[in-house]
């Protein structure tokens, strides 16, 4: 891949282009660049991901724009986490109605960036998350974990198309509950990655903010790599 980004293709949302590093894509980098108002996104894919993908977004982008990495996997690739077998409460819970999901994954969704990381999206996600719900969510597709009887986490897939038209599991949504102790969350990190491994088709990728490190550990940490930047303006 070039030094510096090289246009690699346009469509009705995003404009892509290849470069070599992560560590190269930064504010100043982003004004030089033509980006016309009515396209949503600009797309820096890359082979080169540094050695801390947060640190390298934190220091670079500015608080201006909205950026999300995008991390794929191919299945057989998953990687269960050290301790992921010890004995736990945890189990898996069948899913409920599709109601009770699109409530659910709402409620935790607005719950975590509005306690966790408020002021940092862009208008437009919150609206993303909605339209997700309605229309892109399913029961198959949605893994539920309990502590005893109680709700304790949600995993929810959707399909999409990649940046190469390509359809591709997306893994939309994780959240587990704060009360959780460590041996229980990794007991649950365990169980999310069995379930991918027998419901997706063969790749999988997902969306993380920058801002969100411990997302970023935690797919890092199942054998997930990240292959592509997304900026968007936040307003």
């Amino acid at each position: 891949m070039p030094d510096k980004p090289v246009l690699w293709k346009t469509t009705e949302k995003n404009i892509y282009y290849r470069i070599d590093a992560l560590e190269a894509v930064c504010d100043r980098l982003i004004e030089e660049l033509p980006w016309p108002g009515n396209i949503q996104t600009l797309s820096f894919l890359f082979s080169d991901y540094g050695p801390d993908e947060y640190l390298s977004l934190r220091r670079n982008i500015s608080g201006r724009y909205g950026a999300r990495l995008v991390y794929c996997a191919d299945k057989e690739k998953l990687i269960a986490p050290e301790g992921a077998a010890i004995s736990t409460n945890i189990r898996i819970k069948k899913a409920g109605s599709l109601d009770e999901i699109r409530q659910l994954y709402l409620s935790t969704v607005l719950r975590v960036f509005n306690e966790e990381f408020p002021g940092e999206l862009p208008d437009s996600r919150i609206k993303f998350s909605e339209n997700v719900a309605r229309n892109y969510l399913s029961s198959e597709k949605s893994l539920c974990l309990a502590q005893g009887e109680r709700v304790s986490g949600l995993v929810t897939v959707v399909g999409i198309k990649d940046h190469l038209a390509q359809p591709v599991d997306c893994v939309n949504w994780v959240w587990l509950d704060k009360s959780l102790r460590l041996p229980e969350r990794i007991a649950a990190q365990g169980l999310i990655v069995e379930w991918l491994k027998r419901i997706v088709a063969q790749r999988v990728n997902c969306y993380i903010d920058s801002f969100n490190f411990r997302s970023q550990r935690f797919f890092r940490r199942i054998g997930f790599v990240p292959l592509c930047l997304n900026i968007e303006r936040k307003s």
